[in-house]
């Protein structure tokens, strides 16, 4: 699914990224940027992102980033 970053706090360690068939926001971890290699994300950040329903809402699983 496509995304982008509405923000991401490095000291947090979260941010959220909005989906474009989603309504919310979607949680996303720094564990999951660890995971993914990556150390943080930039606002405005065009993303793929894959996600998965928790009992605490969405939440982004992995993220690649696209270049458009």
């Amino acid at each position: 699914m496509r995304a982008m970053v509405k923000f991401f706090n490095d000291i947090l360690s979260y941010g959220f990224v909005t989906a474009e068939d989603l309504n919310e926001g979607v949680f996303v971890h720094s564990r999951v940027l660890n995971d993914c290699r990556f150390h943080s994300l930039m606002q405005g950040q065009k993303l793929l992102i894959r996600i998965k329903d928790s009992d605490c809402g969405s939440q982004v699983q992995a993220v690649w980033l696209l270049d458009d």
